[in-house]
Formats: C-alpha cells, structure tokens, sequence
C-alpha cells in the first residue's frame, strides 16, 4: 500500500441538509494542510439526500468528495458512519483525519482512529506541518498550558476547536464526486428517542464575538441581570460558572468552563477568560471575551477596576455607540 497521503474531512450537516458552518472551518484548515504537503483534500458527505451538501463541499475547495448516501444515514448512527468512512479512508489512504470538536465528533472521533489504527488528538486549536509531520496545538490543564502533540500512528485522527478557523468561502471549484456502495451494518441496537431543537432569541455561546461572564461574586440575582442586559447590549451572550449556573439555569446556556474551550481566545489558547473555579473569577468579576481573541473586545475586570485588557478606559467599555460601565 503507498504511503498515507492526504486529509479526509469529515464534514457535519446542519438541520437544513448542507455542511454546517463547524465543517467550512474544517475545509479552511484542511486547504492550508494541503498546500503545506502538496496533497489533496477530500471530504466525506453521510446523510440522506445529500448532492447539495456535496457540491458545496467542492465549492469550498474539496478535490474529492465521497458521498455515503442512505437513509439509514438520515440521523448519526455511529457504527453506520465509521463504516462509511472507513471506506473512504480505504480509497484515499489519509494521512490526517479531521472532525470538528462537536458532540458528533467528539463520539465518531475515537471509533474511527480505533477503526482505522490511528492515532487521536482531540481539541486542537491548530495544527502544522513539521519535518513532513502533523503537529497538533491543544490546551491542557484547564486552558493554562498549551501542548504540541505528535501521533506516532498513522492516519492521524483530530478533532478542531470550533471557531479556530475562519470559516472557507464558496468559489467556483469543483470536486469529483465519490458514490459509496456499501452495506451498513445493522443498526437496530440504536434508535433516536426524540430529536429536540433549541430554539432562542439570543446569540448562542459558541457563536457570539462577545460573552460576558459573572461569578458568585456578583452578589445574586441584581448582578447577573446587569450582565444579562450588558451581554446584550454588546450584541453578545452571557455566561456564568458551574455553581452560579445551577442556581441560575434558566438564565444562561451552559456553564462558561464548557464554553471556555470554544471562546478563550482560539488563537491564544490559554489566555484570554480566566480558568478560576470553572473560567471565571469568583470574587466580584465579569469578563467580556472575543471569540477570535482578536479584532473583538477583549475585557477582563473586577469590581475593583482591576483592568487586565481590551479597550477599556476606568472600567469603561467603548462599544460604537455605547458608553458601558462594566463594573460598578
């Protein structure tokens, strides 16, 4: 067998049939990867109905796109989907493997380096060609230590951050489109009990350029609606820690420590929001942090007008428009 060449993108459909937004940040890493090793770049499409799906894939920029097309595919079956890019994997012998860092591909990543013999790293924030072999970035230790790791396996699995990459844009590319004939496995072992969407005015977490966070420290339910309203005022969504989430559920998405690992600063991985007691501080503080970690607002302050960054003069926020008092 020739020696591993290539990436292979596993790309994710959204509700309405065509690549999620997660998958064209795969494609943008995935076109860097290649121009670094002269390779190609392929994807992998599983679904039911999914020629749209493909064809945008090679408008973003894939040579190649397998299409596993079944509607035993319409929902995420896992043994089901490692089978079908175990195929592909067969016709294009990759040397790296990529998935975005969601629930999907946090649960088909490890059953498709197992499947294919490779090597895993999860939750990169970048990856690099060095001496002809993929370097890996991640953070560690709750975001404070940022690791280069190196698969001694080959194909080399990761899963990307969300919102490490900007997002590829669609030309006039087109790719050659792959049918897999295979047979899927049974599976009857899994069913879908009930698929439910989240449906909400406000700007999801993992999307927002500006998350404005508070601790216990901000006293009760006074000093959280304060950030609630400054959240969105910046155009932005508000988050909190583990603690003060259980006691404030209905009011924010999920604790910020989750959030951290899509949000603080992707392109700084470690720095950025502050990993004390689940990614905030906990005496008096609120955070406002730019997805990127640059070109958005950046702001870190306590109570005591403690100014760590950002564009902030006494503790004041310079929004176009705005005149914000972030802390009092």
């Amino acid at each position: 067998m020739a020696d591993p060449a290539g990436v292979l993108v596993i790309a994710e459909l959204s509700e309405n049939g065509l690549p999620a937004g997660v998958t064209s940040e795969l494609i943008s890493l995935a076109k860097v990867l290649s121009s670094e090793t002269g390779q190609d770049m392929s994807a992998i499409v599983m679904g039911d109905a999914v020629t749209g799906a493909a064809e945008l894939l090679g408008s973003l920029g894939a040579k190649k796109v397998f299409v596993a097309e079944d509607p035993g595919l319409a929902r995420y079956q896992p043994d089901a989907f490692v089978a079908a890019v175990v195929a592909a994997a067969g016709a294009t012998n990759p040397e790296i493997v990529l998935l975005s860092h969601t629930p999907l591909g946090q649960d088909l990543a490890p059953r498709v380096a197992c499947a294919l013999e490779g090597g895993l790293v999860s939750d990169c924030t970048a990856i690099e060609v060095e001496n002809g072999r993929p370097v890996c970035t991640r953070a560690v230790y709750g975001g404070n230590v940022v690791a280069a790791v190196v698969s001694n396996r080959t194909p080399l699995v990761a899963t990307v951050r969300q919102h490490a990459f900007d997002e590829a844009v669609p030309g006039d590319g087109q790719s050659e489109v792959v049918d897999l004939s295979l047979e899927l496995p049974d599976t009857s072992g899994y069913s879908t009990g009930e698929v439910v969407l989240e449906a909400s005015e406000e700007i999801a977490l993992e999307d927002a350029n500006v998350v404005v966070s508070g601790g216990r420290g901000m006293g009760g339910q006074e000093g959280f609606d304060e950030l609630v309203r400054l959240a969105r005022l910046l155009g932005g969504a508000f988050g909190t820690d583990e603690m003060s989430y259980r006691a404030l559920h209905e009011r924010c998405q999920r604790p910020i420590r989750d959030a951290s690992t899509k949000l603080e600063g992707c392109s700084r991985p470690g720095r950025g929001l502050n990993t004390v007691e689940g990614g905030v501080q906990s005496q008096g503080s609120c955070h406002a942090q730019g997805r990127h970690g640059q070109g958005a607002h950046t702001v870190a302050a306590r109570r005591t007008l403690e100014i760590e960054s950002g564009r902030v003069d006494r503790g004041v926020l310079e929004s176009p428009g705005h005149e914000v008092q972030l802390c009092g």
